[in-house]
């Protein structure tokens, strides 16, 4: 990937599948609110940096 396709790339979107793998999207900026309404739309738990480090702890 060359530097000016990462300047448009919001970050990892992790995806809890509920095992202990876990896996992660890489995604562009541009696309990351259609792709967060997207799983919204599809029935999964949405969570924001914070709240799944809080889940993480909870469950150590």
């Amino acid at each position: 990937m060359s530097k000016r396709e990462v300047a448009g790339v919001a970050g990892l979107l992790p995806l809890g599948l509920g095992d202990d793998a876990y896996y992660a999207l890489l995604v562009r900026e541009d696309q990351l609110e259609e792709i967060v309404q997207a799983a919204e739309d599809a029935g999964l738990d949405v969570q924001e940096s914070d709240d799944f480090e809080r889940e993480q702890l909870r469950d150590c």
